[in-house]
């Protein structure tokens, strides 16, 4: 994100991160207006290269990160059941800051849901909750989209993938 000096917000991103969407959220659930700008990350623009601190973190800085937030989810479920005691949202009847950074991953929550046919009751009783608001109506990502975005990103990985090396045929020895 990226300030104009003046007051106004400009938000850099990509449609399809959960992290853009964490902060459009937070954004839309506090009533803050924004200039939303779509970024290339094929070829980024100075702006974002000047706003962004994740390219001056190192290739180990950003595999613990990823390794503290695969960590983080596995916790998730019993966190909710735990921490909402019956309420809606997490611990309480309105969204706080625990729903912005989980609704930031909803819509990937979605797709992996119609993926994989996985669902997590308690999760999916807080997405219904979520989704319901209309502050996250109005910046929530369209799952189908998304789904169509992820199969494709998979199908070209898979492409694009190194092939093993064929094996040889060994001469028999009797």
């Amino acid at each position: 994100m990226a300030g104009g000096g003046n007051g106004e917000v400009k938000l850099l991103g990509t449609w399809s991160s959960p992290f853009v969407l964490r902060v459009r959220l937070a954004l839309s659930l506090k009533g803050v207006s924004y200039e939303y700008v779509e970024e290339d990350l094929k070829s980024k623009s100075q702006l974002l290269l000047k706003s962004n601190p994740v390219y001056t973190k190192t290739e180990e800085e950003k595999a613990e990160g990823k390794k503290q937030a695969a960590a983080a989810v596995v916790t998730l479920e019993g966190a909710l059941r735990e921490c909402s005691k019956g309420k809606p949202f997490f611990g309480c009847d309105s969204p706080g800051y625990v729903d912005v950074v989980l609704g930031g991953v909803l819509a990937w929550l979605h797709a992996g849901d119609e993926m994989k046919g996985v669902k997590t009751p308690l999760l999916a009783a807080w997405a219904g909750s979520f989704d319901a608001l209309d502050a996250v109506e109005a910046v929530m990502l369209d799952v189908g989209k998304l789904v169509e975005f992820a199969m494709a990103w998979i199908a070209q990985a898979a492409a694009t993938a190194p092939q093993p090396p064929q094996l040889t045929k060994k001469a028999k020895l009797c």
